[in-house]
């Protein structure tokens, strides 16, 4: 069984990115999962995030991407949530629902959920 990274960067998971994103379907990612994003190209002269300690380390690897990399904890460009930490998921989730039923919407479940 392939492991995590060669699957996210296998050439069907690519081609799967790349339909999304022409459809502009959503799409999330959590913290390093944002480079399967970055080697389907179409993260290219967008914004986004990704794993922000270690001085910096993992943003300026995905800035070699043509990124414009924000350090910030959840980043938005149209279609596209990223996040920089595993700690951002519920923030992502959020983000990801209010493109799916609008923000009202979002807003009584984040609620219903203590948020």
């Amino acid at each position: 069984m392939q492991g995590c990274r060669e699957n996210s960067l296998h050439p069907k998971t690519l081609d799967l990115i790349r339909k999304f994103n022409d459809a502009k379907k959503p799409i999330a990612t959590v913290c390093v999962a944002a480079f399967a994003l970055a080697e389907s190209g179409i993260l290219k002269d967008r914004k986004a995030t990704v794993y922000h300690l270690d001085n910096g380390k993992t943003q300026k690897e995905l800035a070699e991407y043509g990124v414009n990399v924000i350090n910030e904890p959840v980043v938005v460009d149209e279609n596209i949530i990223t996040s920089y930490c595993s700690q951002t998921a519920p923030l992502v989730a959020f983000k990801l629902l209010e493109m799916l039923i609008g923000v009202e919407k979002t807003k009584e479940v984040s609620a219903a959920m203590g948020y």
